[in-house]
């Protein structure tokens, strides 16, 4: 039997019952012209291991702007036993049925994009939007099988040639590039967030004048080679300018930023600054903090940071303090005491005509508290 190929496929002839003793057998012809593919598409995640919640979906689509997608695949991280760690498998979507022979001008054509949840601003992940034109051909397959008599047969199906995967762009309509293999979607996970330390300002003896401020620094302390080293230039600063005496000012620190690469432990040194020009009668507060803060991702793109009991020590980095809750500051105002000689001069108004002594002594005093001009 030779078959009819071509877009009206191939008619295959049954095997005859090797039991049947007549002239003549009616036979059933079977038109072999469909054939089967499915399409796959892989994950990676950029920023993050896999966690065991994590999945993400794909769609088959007809044509580019298609609404509706033919199929859809979802891949979820599974564990991998090996290593104890989430991954992603390849996700297949499921078979698409091909009808009749196609060549390479005139290819079966689909297109996969990956589907962007409603959630997706609030979750950290940038997703990929690339799209895949998936274009397959069909051909006729030959096999053979042994007859009845003992002579081969030679039957013909259908098949699914290899597909190819090529970037789509949108915005010219076609294809680009050489054939990639396979639709690969990429996504990066971001996450961030931020800590301000606390602290408060307490100036007694005075109120603060105007045009007076006070800084304060924060350091951060790393450890290198078995010493800690202080940053050079501060990760975070605060200032007061106005403040009556004796009383409490909070001081608003600039938050300090993390980013993915910093997760881990961080320890901070806060310090009072002392001015160029130091005010008079002002003791500036010589003592410094030290508070250790945690960070760690969320894995929805929200960073945490979670700061241990503040330290305080003195100036010679002995501990005089601990477990409290922010970075505490005094101030002390005492006058600055000075030496003041008076210039004083003595009149004498003459009201009787006796000779005016040469030498005579007067004596002054100055009650305290008393105004002198």
């Amino acid at each position: 039997v030779t078959p009819i190929t071509g877009e009206d496929g191939a008619w295959v002839l049954e095997i005859p019952d090797e039991k049947f003793t007549g002239v003549e057998q009616n036979m059933s012809v079977t038109n072999k012209r469909q054939t089967e593919v499915s399409f796959n598409v892989t994950k990676i995640l950029h920023g993050r291991d896999a966690l065991k919640n994590d999945e993400f979906t794909f769609e088959l689509l007809e044509t580019p702007d298609s609404e509706e997608p033919i199929s859809t695949v979802t891949i979820k991280a599974t564990k991998d036993p090996e290593t104890g760690k989430f991954i992603f498998p390849t996700g297949t979507f499921a078979p698409v049925t091909l009808t009749g022979v196609r060549s390479d001008d005139n290819p079966f054509t689909y297109y996969i994009r990956e589907r962007i949840p409603t959630d997706a601003e609030d979750n950290g992940i940038t997703y990929d939007t690339t799209m895949y034109q998936v274009q397959v051909t069909t051909s006729w397959e030959s096999s053979e099988i042994t007859g009845p008599d003992g002579k081969p047969i030679t039957t013909y199906s259908l098949k699914a040639d290899t597909p190819e995967y090529k970037v789509y762009d949108e915005t010219s309509g076609k294809a680009t590039g050489d054939n990639v293999g396979a639709a690969s979607f990429t996504n990066i996970y971001t996450a961030a967030g931020s800590w301000p330390p606390t602290g408060t300002k307490t100036l007694t003896g005075r109120d603060m004048a105007e045009g007076e401020t006070y800084t304060f620094n924060v350091y951060e302390v790393t450890t290198v080679d078995g010493k800690e080293v202080k940053s050079s230039e501060p990760v975070s600063s605060a200032s007061v300018t106005v403040a009556s005496k004796d009383e409490t000012q909070p001081l608003t620190f600039t938050p300090i930023s993390y980013q993915l690469d910093d997760l881990g432990s961080h320890t901070y040194e806060i310090r009072e600054e002392l001015p160029e020009t130091q005010l008079d009668g002002v003791t500036y507060d010589s003592n410094y903090y030290r508070v250790t803060v945690m960070v760690a991702d969320l894995g929805n793109g929200k960073i945490t940071a979670t700061p241990s009991k503040y330290m305080k020590y003195d100036k010679d980095g002995k501990q005089v303090e601990g477990e409290i809750t922010s970075a505490g500051f005094v101030n002390d105002y005492k006058p600055v005491s000075v030496t003041y000689n008076p210039q004083v001069t003595k009149s004498i108004d003459l009201v009787s005509e006796e000779p005016i002594p040469t030498e005579k002594t007067f004596s002054f005093t100055t009650p305290a508290g008393s105004t002198l001009r």
